[in-house]
């Protein structure tokens, strides 16, 4: 009986410690997660600026293309350049093509982004006018 007895406080022990046992994240996990989210966080913080930029210049070429000479192209971009703050690019880096009645214009340009230390992103951007 004794034995019987044993084997009950045994398993009703096992199952208060099973039960006890604490469900959810550790401290390490958790930190692990908010670097995680840290880092891109950062990575985010530093692209947008970068790629607002962009939007503005496929924008401004878009508008600049409505033009029906290369010089007014180029005349045209630079006024919109100097109105939206655009100082990647200039319109001397602008490939202005005549196809038809209409002017393409297209761009490249890189750009480097300083992430920390000697780490740094760097991005190709290109586009054309529509």
């Amino acid at each position: 009986m004794n034995q019987s007895l044993q084997k009950t406080n045994t398993a009703d022990l096992s199952m208060a410690i099973a039960k006890n046992k604490m469900a959810g994240y550790s401290m390490f996990e958790m930190t692990v997660v908010a670097l995680i989210v840290l880092v891109f966080g950062l990575i985010a913080v530093r692209v947008s600026p970068s790629l607002i930029e962009y939007k503005t210049i496929s924008q401004a070429v878009n508008r600049a293309a409505l033009q029906p000479s290369a010089n007014d192209v180029m005349r045209s971009f630079d006024a919109i350049a100097i109105i939206d703050n655009i100082t990647t690019i200039t319109s001397q880096d602008l490939i202005i093509d005549p196809v038809g009645d209409k002017m393409v214009v297209k761009f490249d340009y890189r750009k480097e982004i300083s992430m920390a230390g000697p780490v740094s992103l760097v991005i190709h951007f290109s586009g054309r006018s529509k």
